[in-house]
C-alpha cells in the first residue's frame, strides 16, 4: 500500500519542487499556463514561496505539497479564501 501525504509547503521544498517540476516540464507544457526559465529552478520556487508563504500569514492562501510513498509527488493549493458565512476557497 502506498502511502499519501498532504503536507504544509515549507521553504526547503524549494529544491525538490523545482527538480520535480524540470522532471515534468514536457508532460506538464500542455496543462500549466507558459513559465519562464526561472520557474525550473530552486531560487524561482523559492521566490515564489515567498509570495505564497506571505500570503499564508494573510489566511487568504494555504499551499500544499503532495508526497506517495515519501516522495514528492505534487503541489496543491487553497486560494481565494473566504472565511464567515460563505466559508469557502478555490482548489487548484
Amino acid at each position: 500500500m502506498t502511502v499519501v501525504l498532504v503536507r504544509a509547503v515549507r521553504e526547503s521544498d524549494a529544491a525538490p519542487l523545482a527538480a520535480l517540476y524540470r522532471a515534468n516540464r514536457e508532460y506538464l507544457a500542455p496543462f500549466e499556463p507558459a513559465r519562464e526559465e526561472s520557474f525550473f529552478t530552486a531560487a524561482g520556487q523559492e521566490q515564489r514561496f515567498a509570495a505564497v508563504l506571505a500570503e499564508r500569514q494573510q489566511g487568504r492562501v494555504h499551499p500544499y505539497l503532495i508526497e506517495m510513498g515519501g516522495r514528492l509527488a505534487g503541489r496543491i493549493t487553497v486560494s481565494n479564501v473566504a472565511r464567515g458565512p460563505f466559508c469557502s476557497g478555490s482548489l487548484g
